[in-house]
């Protein structure tokens, strides 16, 4: 592998003011309660976990979420990934007090560091210009955006994954302790903070191959990274699938119910690429995925060693089997599982450029323009971003209001003890309103038979459920029709006390059913 290719004040000072004006609309109206209408569900449950590290005790190895679920009375426990980002905004509540932006910042500032590594690495493949051309469109893609501003662990990951194959490449070439200690570090992070991310253990394993050959079966210290890497990972889910049995475990039920039923026809499933290309599209649109993939293709032909293309090739590769094993039926609803894309397609993009201006030399030779011209598109693009969040939080304003004024008459008509549960055609209406009012319960699934509906209700109610909520404006439908039981809730509505103070939805309390 070839040595990181100096990178000059000039330079530097360009990447730098590349992130930092990406910053600008990342940090626009970040407290802004509308910032948890993209992905609600996600977004509250880290919301949920870190307020409960805060509230019931700083023990990493119990997160909870203030729903409950089957037998489980509220905060229920819940197995995720390593809640460490939730751990570290629940320090923070520590000095300043709950203040929702925390966790947002946090992604924001993972964010940060993930462009470092994402620069790093680029400027191995490309020339300088083009190496700041890779890092603008990585700041500035549209779900790069969206999902660095969420308070999700989904960048966090992509930090620790870059960071691992940069320490990991550069001890390819040093055998250094330093970079060996801090690959397993940012490995058994990567590992422990989304299990999908396994992935990262094959361009390990392909980069090593390239490196030693099949010697890398046999040396002791290859065998030590992967089995330290990989024991925290398997000894958290493990655990934290035992804990979380009965209650919100969603390691087990997505492996069991949407993984592997799906994992031997994705292959051949027509809908599955169209899922691929429907969530790429989203981050670099379709001209910009056809000029990636000549970019990738040009980057892999032309690298000058075997490690590069090692790197580059292995990611590539890794990827596509992340995406098999993911399977349609969880690429589909989770457009931020395309993150692993987000590199590849701003490396790819960039190569693609490189190669088309070097067919036209009178451009060629007036490269350094980029430099003069690369302030005004930052500042532009940075500009455009805030114009279209307003827009955007016009259009969501009216159904984020309604949560809010649902979630404050609650919060002022019940106890804080007081278990609810809540009826709304969506899980996320349900964790908007419950965060807000602090008033914690569970969520009415639906569709069920109306027979397993009262069985449920019933369960419910000798764990201590007071009340029942109900919301479902017709100006906010998100089931099909006939998809949700209307009738049974309403017969619940006129079975059970209504309480007047609530207006926004109906909040009724619970008799005999």
């Amino acid at each position: 592998m070839s040595d990181q290719k100096t990178i000059t004040r000039q330079t530097l000072i360009l990447f730098v003011f590349i992130v930092a004006m990406s910053l600008v609309p990342r940090f626009y109206n970040i407290a802004d309660p509308a910032t948890y209408h993209l992905h609600p569900i996600r977004q509250f449950q880290s919301l949920m976990v870190a307020r409960n590290f805060y509230e019931q005790g700083m023990n990493l190895l119990d997160p909870r979420l203030d729903a409950g679920i089957n037998q489980s009375v509220p905060p229920s426990p819940v197995a995720l990934e390593l809640q460490l980002m939730q751990y570290i905004a629940a320090g923070a509540y520590h000095v300043i007090g709950v203040k929702e932006w925390v966790g947002n910042v946090l992604a924001v500032l993972f964010f940060v560091g993930a462009a470092v590594f994402f620069f790093l690495i680029a400027s191995k493949y490309l020339s300088t210009n083009y190496a700041l051309l890779a890092a603008l469109i990585f700041c500035f893609s549209p779900e790069s955006f969206k999902y660095s501003r969420a308070f999700i662990p989904d960048f966090e990951v992509l930090f620790y994954a870059l960071g691992s194959l940069f320490f990991f490449e550069r001890y390819l070439i040093s055998e250094q302790r330093k970079d060996y200690v801090l690959t397993l570090m940012f490995l058994a992070l990567t590992f422990l903070t989304k299990i999908n991310y396994l992935f990262v253990a094959i361009i390990i394993l392909i980069m090593a191959l390239a490196r030693y050959g099949l010697r890398a079966f046999t040396m002791g210290r290859l065998w030590l990274l992967a089995v330290a890497s990989l024991a925290p990972s398997a000894w958290y889910y493990t655990y934290a699938s035992r804990i979380a049995e009965g209650a919100h475990n969603y390691v087990t039920s997505m492996v069991k119910g949407r993984v592997l039923p799906y994992l031997a026809t994705n292959l051949i499933s027509l809908d599955f690429y169209r899922v691929l290309y429907t969530n790429s599209s989203k981050y670099f649109s379709a001209v910009g995925l056809l000029l990636a993939a000549l970019g990738l293709a040009r980057l892999l032909w032309r690298s000058e060693t075997n490690y590069l293309k090692s790197l580059l090739g292995g990611w590539i590769f890794a990827v596509a089997v992340y995406f098999l094993v993911m399977g349609r039926d969880l690429l589909a609803p989770h457009v931020y599982y395309f993150l692993p894309l987000l590199p590849l397609g701003s490396l790819g993009i960039a190569a693609c450029f490189e190669l088309l201006v070097g067919y036209f030399p009178a451009v060629r030779y007036r490269e350094n323009l980029v430099r003069l011209v690369l302030p005004f598109i930052v500042l532009g693009a940075a500009v455009g971003i805030i114009f279209l969040l307003n827009g955007y939080y016009a259009s969501i304003r009216p159904e984020v209001n309604l949560y809010l004024t649902a979630a404050q008459q609650l919060r002022s008509t019940t106890e804080p003890d007081d278990l609810i549960v809540y009826v709304t055609e969506d899980t996320g209406w349900t964790y908007f309103i419950m965060y807000y009012s602090h008033r914690r319960g569970w969520h009415l699934w639906q569709p069920q038979e109306k027979s397993g509906l009262e069985k449920t209700i019933r369960t419910w109610q000798r764990l201590g459920a007071r009340y029942v909520y109900i919301l479902s404006p017709d100006d906010y439908k998100y089931l099909p029709e006939g998809a949700f039981d209307w009738t049974f809730v309403k017969n619940l509505e006129a079975r059970n006390k209504k309480v007047s103070t609530v207006t926004v939805g109906s909040l009724v309390e619970l008799s005999t059913i």
